[in-house]
């Protein structure tokens, strides 16, 4: 398993490259093991996440694999962190031990005053200017959605670790910019609304053209206003034969949607079937639009549309 590996070559560096027994290791060297260990403790909520999805869709082969695969993560935390704690107050009493080997008095203020060890960090230049693009460019797409920006995690002294790390903010970038692409995608998918008791299905069809014809909302409202309303599909009360809450004849209303469909299309925009039709609110709203852009304004005659 590759991020078995990973995280065991990590480990293995880490200790050759800092101490040469496990009583030698600085205690900076052994929270890097901890940081690890939460890292991979996230990494199995994942892998738990997609084990249950992985049964719904397979209950033989692919969900025995993954099942698999969470037990020797599990296994590989636990002995993580048994190693941790044998291996801390092994180091914490060689710190306590004087130089021949016979334990320092706790009372000695020298020792007390005598500061830990500080292992110089490991020179890969690569790997840190690696760990720092993903960042940057992980919250390049999260600002792009309006998404707080995320920091990396504090530096290490390994680049085994670094390397690692790394990885990990490669695939938070690449889990950005999929998400900055859905959130493309919906932004150009223009809704329709049912119309029932309540729904506010003109208001909502009104601020959903808004995408492709932006500042038209205050004149579709109150033209709107002084028309159809607001509420349901009405026709006209003398039966002049328009209806709708812009009040169109059906020839206007499919010349002036097909227009703006058109030129919607064109700009990458997409329009939903259920638009073409009368009575759609934002099939109507998408003609309305397109018209006050056009400069059709002067073919409706309500008081709220001059």
């Amino acid at each position: 398993m590759s991020a078995m590996s990973e995280m065991s070559r990590a480990i293995r560096l880490v200790v050759q490259a800092h101490a040469p027994t496990l009583r030698d290791l600085e205690r900076d060297t052994l929270n890097e093991f901890v940081e690890i260990v939460h890292a991979f403790a996230a990494d199995l909520r994942d892998e738990q996440l997609r084990r249950t999805q992985a049964s719904l869709r397979c209950r033989s082969g692919e969900a025995i694999a993954v099942q698999q695969r969470i037990e020797d993560i599990r296994f590989a935390i636990v002995t993580l962190a048994t190693f941790i704690s044998l291996t801390i107050p092994s180091a914490a009493g060689a710190e306590n031990s004087a130089p021949g080997g016979a334990p320092t008095p706790s009372g000695d203020s020298r020792a007390q005053r005598v500061p830990p060890r500080v292992a110089g960090a490991e020179h890969c230049p690569q790997n840190r200017a690696g760990l720092r693009w993903y960042v940057t460019r992980t919250n390049h797409w999260l600002g792009k959605r309006g998404v707080r920006f995320l920091a990396a995690s504090p530096s290490s002294t390994s680049c085994a670790y670094t390397q690692w790390l790394a990885k990990r903010w490669r695939s938070r970038s690449w889990q950005a910019r999929q998400a900055w692409e859905r959130f493309q995608e919906r932004r150009y998918v223009l809704r329709d609304f049912r119309v029932t008791a309540g729904s506010n299905a003109w208001r909502r069809a009104v601020q959903e053209v808004q995408g492709p014809y932006p500042g038209t909302e205050a004149w579709l409202l109150s033209c709107s206003a002084s028309e159809g309303g607001w509420g349901r599909w009405v026709p006209n009360s003398q039966g002049s034969g328009v209806g709708g809450w812009m009040q169109m004849f059906p020839s206007t209303f499919w010349r002036m949607f097909s227009a703006a469909k058109a030129d919607a299309e064109r700009r990458g925009y997409r329009v939903p079937s259920s638009a073409a039709s009368w009575y759609s609110p934002i099939g109507q709203a998408l003609g309305g639009a397109w018209a006050i852009q056009n400069g059709r304004r002067h073919e409706w005659v309500g008081a709220g549309c001059a």
